[in-house]
């Protein structure tokens, strides 16, 4: 039973006009009550005209209340759009200033990259000639030797 009486309210509490309705289903009972009583009808329209009263406050104050809502809302929006365009303003002017900074910083690496190249490329190429020197003077010392070998060679066979 309890089961029952909740679902119907439950389903009573979806309804739009649901304390008017509450309000007109009491006047009715009271009503039914004494049909013939004035006081009856008299009673059942003082609570049918305190329901629809207190529908029509309740509905006031949920719609002031949703207003409310709404505003604080759209503060708050208005409030993360401004924030939002002041860095989007800030990030704009910073990136108007640092964007020649990082060419001249990407220029200057440039520079010195290609200095640094070309100071190894110096700095190795004596190495390199000493090194082609040595090895021509070992081929010579060796082409020398090997032709006196073979001559002595031929001088002993004879």
């Amino acid at each position: 039973m309890t089961n029952l009486f909740s679902a119907a309210l439950s389903r009573a509490s979806q309804w739009p006009f649901k304390t008017a309705l509450m309000g007109a289903v009491a006047a009715s009972m009271v009503v039914a009550m004494q049909p013939t009583s004035m006081s009856a009808w008299l009673l059942g329209s003082l609570l049918l005209l305190a329901a629809v009263s207190i529908d029509l406050l309740h509905r006031k104050a949920l719609s002031s209340a949703g207003e409310a809502a709404r505003a604080e809302i759209q503060q708050a929006r208005d409030e993360g759009r401004s924030q939002r365009e002041a860095w989007e303003h800030a990030l704009e002017r910073l990136s108007i200033e640092l964007f020649p900074i990082f060419a001249r910083h990407i220029e200057h690496s440039r520079q010195l990259t290609e200095e640094s190249i070309v100071h190894l490329s110096q700095t190795f190429s004596g190495p390199v000639t000493d090194l082609e020197q040595v090895i021509q003077a070992t081929r010579s010392a060796m082409a020398r030797s090997r032709r006196s070998w073979l001559s002595s060679r031929k001088a002993r066979r004879a």
